[in-house]
């Protein structure tokens, strides 16, 4: 059986791990078979350097698809980040050309097709502090990084097919959240 595979986007602070580590013990105590798994995914450090942090990850990435192409013996399968994140974050944050990143993306997910993406669309300030208060430190230039990042997202929203991609809104509480995103999954299962 070919799982179902859920991807979550957006910037850092939007709750997407909490999110996915709430989707899988809600859909595991529903006798699902899931794996929660995130990107990167084997990569430990990322190089400063964009264009190289780019080849990294899809490095780290092609392995990962393998994973799930040839490993994997799941019905849902909910990623913490995927190709979206790369587009946002090395594309509309560092510059990186985005046909080249769907180039690279398009080569090393080996036809992995994504059931749905989900985004997390939160306001920078709100995920700024969720991040403070968790101790991070943000350096200078982060934060800049984060307003680039969060407005690509839009511009990936809208490019891509509406029934493949939903947008939720993150700064609601955080069972609002996780009510929306079983709604959402639970139209592709």
């Amino acid at each position: 059986m070919t799982p179902k595979i859920i991807t979550f986007e957006g910037i850092d602070g939007a709750g997407k791990s909490t999110l996915v580590k709430s989707l899988h013990d809600h859909f595991t105590a529903k006798g699902l078979h899931v794996w929660a798994t995130s990107e990167p995914w084997e990569l430990t450090k990322v190089d400063p350097d964009p264009f190289i942090a780019t080849m990294q990850l899809m490095a780290d990435r092609r392995r990962h698809c393998r994973s799930l192409r040839y490993d994997v013996d799941f019905d849902l399968v909910l990623i913490d980040r995927f190709d979206l994140s790369t587009m946002a974050y090395q594309g509309y944050g560092d510059g990186v050309d985005l046909s080249l990143i769907q180039r690279l993306n398009d080569i090393a997910t080996e036809g992995i097709e994504v059931t749905r993406r989900i985004w997390l669309d939160i306001p920078v300030g709100i995920a700024v502090e969720r991040l403070r208060d968790r101790g991070e430190q943000l350096v200078d230039g982060e934060i800049a990084r984060l307003v680039r990042v969060n407005s690509g997202y839009p511009q990936l929203y809208v490019q891509g097919p509406a029934w493949r991609m939903k947008c939720i809104q993150a700064s609601q509480p955080a069972d609002a959240v996780l009510r929306e995103a079983i709604n959402r999954i639970e139209e592709v299962l």
